[in-house]
């Protein structure tokens, strides 16, 4: 039987173990030395999720896309790709990404820095290390003005301004005021959020309903 003391430190280590998660969990998400994203970091090429019935493939370097018979639909020419998210993949030629549909005809040419994946309707982009949100159409809907974002989720996107973190709609309006160290999408109505070294979730009016803890 473990003594009180064992039994203490264990519960300690494992407190201690949950909290370094976190914190790597939140590099790994809004990026490490001010860089970027959640569902932006994507596995390995060769690993990227399939979706809308098209497959990435890979020759002479170059990256295309397939049916699920081997028919090749769009031509492997893009230096980097990601899987297709609401009928669009984010694609890039050189150092610039934008975005195509499921024919291969772009929808916004490759003019960014850097992108993400549609999510209810949007998707992120970055120019000169600013990041605002563009539609389907191709037009930017929501200004590039922030150091960080993430994907939409239940209509509410995570953006900093300035040092803090709040969250906007999809009109660009700020519904919960930037007030946190760190901050995650909602899932099932929360999100994870940091303020200083503690934890905690936050329902969509931006009230805490548990924490925040370490």
């Amino acid at each position: 039987m473990k003594s009180k003391s064992t039994v203490t430190i264990i519960l300690v280590g494992v407190g201690a173990l949950f909290i370094l998660c976190l914190v790597v969990w939140g590099a790994l998400a809004f990026g490490v030395g001010g860089k970027f994203l959640p569902s932006f970091i994507a596995p390995p090429a060769q690993t990227k999720k399939v979706t809308s019935g098209l497959f990435l493939i890979l020759q002479s370097e170059k990256w295309g896309y397939m049916d699920r018979t081997g028919k090749i639909v769009i031509a492997p020419q893009f230096d980097d790709a990601h899987p297709f998210a609401e009928g669009f993949a984010l694609v890039s030629v050189g150092e610039r990404w934008g975005f195509v549909d499921l024919t291969g005809k772009y929808i916004v040419n490759p003019l960014y820095d850097e992108g993400g994946d549609f999510s209810e309707g949007l998707a992120a982009v970055s120019r000169n290390d600013q990041w605002g949100y563009v539609d389907k159409t191709g037009a930017v809907v929501i200004e590039l003005k922030f150091s960080q974002v993430t994907d939409f989720s239940e209509g509410l996107a995570a953006v900093r301004t300035g040092s803090k973190v709040g969250y906007i709609d999809k009109t660009g309006k700020q519904v919960i005021a930037p007030q946190f160290d760190d901050g995650w999408p909602f899932e099932d109505g929360l999100a994870l959020v940091r303020v200083a070294e503690k934890f905690g979730y936050i329902d969509l009016r931006g009230q805490f309903v548990w924490g925040p803890k370490n």
